[in-house]
């Protein structure tokens, strides 16, 4: 591949090839050319389901009708922030 995309992003992302992923369902990533990765790097949105859990994707659904980010950090809170910090209390 002769675009290397490692070229184009802030020197803080450390990219090890250049891989371009399409796709993930749980412990796999697929390609833009279709070839299957083991993903063995997990990240962080990933770690503890895998990637496309059919949970995760209904969640997220679910709440992408009602909003979609919430600034919590200076003006709003929501309703599964405050259900989320009851539990854990």
């Amino acid at each position: 591949m002769s675009y290397k995309i490692a070229n184009h992003i802030p020197k803080v992302v450390n990219k090890l090839n250049n891989l371009i992923i399409r796709s993930g369902k749980g412990c796999w990533v697929t390609d833009i050319h279709g070839k299957k990765y083991l993903d063995m790097t997990s990240g962080i949105g990933a770690l503890s389901t895998g990637h496309s859990h059919p949970k995760v994707i209904k969640a997220i659904q679910e709440q992408s009708e009602k909003i979609i980010h919430a600034q919590q950090n200076c003006f709003f809170s929501h309703q599964p922030q405050v259900d989320l910090t009851k539990k854990l209390l």
